[in-house]
């Protein structure tokens, strides 16, 4: 919308026939807002009386206006640099209406007080963005939708707003959309069809073919079960607290339910065992919900640049919206290396429909590959999939909610050789698979692999078993030896077979809260391990009598594999005496552990997110200041082994311990914000 050079502000034409005037050529020239020069119109829109409404009320009559306008308007919302990264939350004031308008001209009484109304409801930054016409490209854009499903008018109305945006830009490197509204069960109904409705795939396969064309490097799309993992139970809602019961982390029952807590504990384990464990009962399979047929040829490659996609939310992969993400990811077949699906509650329809529609057994580049909070995937179609990475994939991450490789049926799976994995992120059993031994057995034909994982330099274990809910040094201990000992063997192979690499270990592991079951675990552990020799664990001192000493038990020489351990839902120790449990329950069991991870403590007080961050801070460096006391007083002692532990992370904070120091809290903060 544009001002005619012949009329002014207000669009009336400058005419010689005006009301009001005698001689029409005696009356002097006007001049239009047009007319002025650049520098004059940027003084008088920076003048204090011009209110940002007013600026995107000029931006929108020109485009002249536009550029000297929506920069002031985006300034005065601290909007200082738009091409590196946008933020915007298409709610109801990212879009203008009458009262950012009329409401200020207007008053009710003369008691109203308009710039109090101004500030109250102001019109969003988003609004400037959407018309901003200086903004030719953004590096990184982020979007959140909180409207809900059910108001799909107001959905389409900003998805089509963000598609125009999109549309005027000529490149953009990197988009997050977060549906607030979503849902995680918006597949189980009976017609997949009917979940998504055609005017809304139609304008996300447009924003599909816009980030094809503009060069989009990572795409991330989102429902709200994305926060989860962050949250505390005690916080939980009780749509979250559900979510929470049929997670594979445990949790404390409520004493008032205690017939709950027991049908949580036979969910969990018949999760192990089955991988059925998800509260809302799917529909039947419809035969009329299916993809039809795909030919990947048909698709043109070479257009589309995108490196990351991240799906985390259901409605993408519904038969709608599914052809256009499938486009895109074999239009970028050549660059895409990156792909990861997350809290998604897979059914037979998503399952044989959707990841077989893939057709990515075709020649592609993805060599990372991620697949969390993701249920009801069998097992063998998980393979299945692998399968078609396993001479490209260099990294992969599955978490506790995998179905279990414990069963008698998964004992006849063909086993999937990854060639280049190098960084394995996966629970206890199915490390175990990829772990397990040169040669496999295939009908009555023996088929010889090299080396397993030979190229792996380091993987994650995630302590699940069906004997325990917590981790129990009885219960895991011969699980992990079947794990740590052929890795630690592996480099001293015999010369006929190829050597591998001797990767970093590290441990996910769910403690228990109360500290007497690191004791439990303690007394375990003498029982299990026999006395080991002063000499393999000495400083170097030698004296005559070291034999008479009594010797301490030690673990195995291959659990100093163990590296790292990430503890939840343990808290950072609150005094001494839980610091001392701690240290002495880590350095007894994992000697070569440098690195402790704990989840951020939660803090039941209402505060500002300054002074929030403030008293985390002080909480962990007490918990640091503990931690080192007590392993001094292991340090000391001539008994006992050498102290590894040197790292403590706590959310973004990293505390490196010093003790070599004598005196004073030696150790340094590092904060990665």
């Amino acid at each position: 919308m544009g001002v005619h050079p012949d009329t002014n502000i207000e669009g009336v034409p400058y005419s010689s026939s005006r009301p009001g005037t005698v001689d029409d050529s005696l009356s002097p020239p006007t001049t239009g807002l047009l007319d002025l020069p650049t520098e004059i119109l940027l003084h008088i829109f920076q003048d204090s009386m011009i209110k940002p409404v007013d600026l995107y009320s000029l931006a929108i009559l020109s485009k002249r206006l536009n550029m000297i306008a929506i920069p002031l308007f985006l300034d005065a919302k601290s909007i200082t640099r738009p091409e590196d990264t946008l933020t915007l939350i298409f709610d109801d004031s990212s879009q203008p209406s009458h009262h950012h308008f009329f409401k200020r001209s207007r008053p009710t009484s003369r008691f109203d007080d308009t710039n109090e109304r101004d500030d109250l409801d102001p019109l969003g930054p988003e609004a400037g963005i959407m018309v901003a016409f200086h903004i030719t490209s953004v590096r990184e854009m982020r979007c959140t939708f909180p409207h809900l499903f059910s108001d799909i008018t107001t959905l389409l109305r900003h998805l089509n707003r963000l598609d125009m945006f999109l549309l005027r830009l000529t490149s953009v490197k990197s988009l997050t959309m977060h549906f607030e509204g979503d849902h995680r069960y918006r597949h189980s109904t009976l017609n997949a069809w009917s979940t998504v409705p055609f005017q809304f795939s139609v304008i996300m396969g447009n924003i599909c073919r816009s980030l094809e064309a503009r060069g989009c490097e990572t795409f991330l799309i989102y429902n709200r079960s994305h926060h989860f993992q962050y949250w505390k139970p005690e916080v939980y809602s009780r749509e979250m607290a559900e979510h929470n019961a049929f997670t594979f982390l445990p949790q404390s029952p409520s004493s008032e339910e205690l017939y709950r807590a027991k049908e949580k504990l036979g969910i969990k384990i018949s999760h192990l065992r089955e991988g059925l464990h998800i509260p809302p009962k799917l529909p039947p399979k419809d035969p009329h919900t299916t993809y039809g047929f795909f030919d990947p040829s048909s698709v043109s490659s070479g257009i589309s640049s995108l490196r990351t996609l991240h799906i985390q939310t259901p409605f993408l992969l519904l038969p709608r919206c599914f052809p256009h993400v499938r486009g895109l990811i074999h239009a970028s077949k050549d660059t895409l290396t990156s792909l990861s699906f997350s809290h998604i509650l897979f059914d037979d329809r998503l399952i044989h429909s959707c990841l077989t529609a893939l057709c990515l057994d075709r020649p592609n580049s993805i060599t990372h590959l991620s697949i969390t909070r993701c249920r009801r995937i069998p097992n063998l179609t998980l393979l299945t999939f692998l399968r078609c990475f396993r001479d490209r994939l260099e990294h992969l991450e599955l978490d506790k909610e995998s179905t279990c490789m414990m069963s008698g049926d998964d004992l006849h799976l063909p086993f999937v050789h990854l060639n280049e994995l190098r960084i394995l992120k996966a629970p206890l059993d199915w490390v175990q698979y990829f772990l397990q031994g040169d040669s496999w057995q295939f009908g009555d034909n023996e088929t010889t692999h090299g080396p397993p994982l030979s190229h792996l330099s380091s993987v994650t274990i995630q302590c699940r078993a069906a004997e325990a809910t917590f981790f129990e040094y009885r219960a895991f201990y011969p699980l992990l030896n079947v794990i740590l000992e052929p890795l630690h063997t592996r480099s001293e192979a015999p010369p006929h077979v190829p050597s591998a690499v001797q990767p970093e270990v590290s441990l996910d592991i769910t403690l228990h809260t109360e500290s007497w079951h690191m004791d439990q675990d303690r007394a375990v552990f003498n029982l299990l391990m026999p006395a080991a020799s002063p000499q393999s664990w000495s400083r170097g001192r030698y004296t005559p009598t070291l034999h008479e000493h009594p010797t301490r038990p030690r673990p195995p020489i291959h659990w100093n594999l163990i590296s790292r351990l990430n503890l939840a839902p343990l808290q950072p120790p609150e005094d001494l005496y839980q610091a001392r449990t701690l240290v002495q329950w880590v350095i007894t069991l994992f000697p070569g552990v440098e690195e402790v991870t704990f989840p951020l403590p939660y803090i039941r007080h209402l505060m500002t997110p300054a002074e929030y961050r403030a008293r985390q801070l002080a909480m962990l460096n007490s918990a640091a200041a503990y931690i080192l006391k007590a392993m001094r007083e292991r340090h000391i002692d001539e008994d006992s082994p050498p102290v590894a532990w040197r790292k403590l992370v706590v959310g973004q904070w990293t505390f490196t311990f010093d003790l070599d120091t004598t005196y004073g809290d030696s150790f340094q903060v590092a904060s990665d914000t």
